[in-house]
């Protein structure tokens, strides 16, 4: 039988410090922080600063580049509070990712997206501080209907829809 034809090409090898380390795609996660105060749902936001590499000056919602030894989840997490200054341990989610986002364009990113999601009696207050330098210029909450009506950073209003969808219409954080 004859070998069918991939379209995929090899990962590079290089040695580093005496290791052998494969260069292969990367996998990023990007979390959905939606609170609910007084029936509305609320997104948070950050916008991209002049030290990232793209999509700067648009607004996104927070994410990155997952760590050696961490899961997405703790990636999201740890994205979330270094972005956005919240830490999301006691929001309602899931521990797996919702979505999957694998389409080899681009930066050649896998994608693992997660929502922390609660019900708040005000919305508390979001910093940048734990950022790098210059990666994020501000941060914001966002009417949840807004923020899909924008175009945003890495196309992240089709994300808020597609979650807004999966987790349905109703008042529910």
């Amino acid at each position: 039988m004859a070998r069918p034809i991939f379209g995929n090409r090899e990962n590079q090898r290089i040695e580093h410090q005496g290791r052998e380390i494969w260069l292969a795609r990367s996998v990023a996660v990007v979390a959905s922080v939606v609170a609910t105060v007084g029936g509305r749902r609320h997104v948070a936001l950050l916008e991209r600063g002049p030290a990232l590499p793209d999509e700067v000056g648009k607004l996104a919602l927070p994410g990155g580049y997952l760590d050696w030894n961490e899961t997405t989840f703790d990636a999201a997490r740890r994205e979330v509070f270094e972005e956005v200054g919240l830490d999301v341990a006691e929001w309602v989610t899931t521990r797996a990712p919702w979505r999957i986002h694998d389409a080899p364009i681009g930066k050649q990113n896998v994608t693992m997206h997660h929502y922390f999601a609660r019900e708040l009696e005000a919305l508390p207050a979001l910093t940048h501080e734990h950022a790098g330098p210059g990666e994020i210029t501000r941060t914001l909450w966002m009417p949840y209907e807004d923020a899909m009506a924008l175009e945003m950073a890495f196309g992240h209003q089709h994300v808020l829809a597609a979650l807004l969808e999966r987790l349905g219409s109703s008042r529910d954080p």
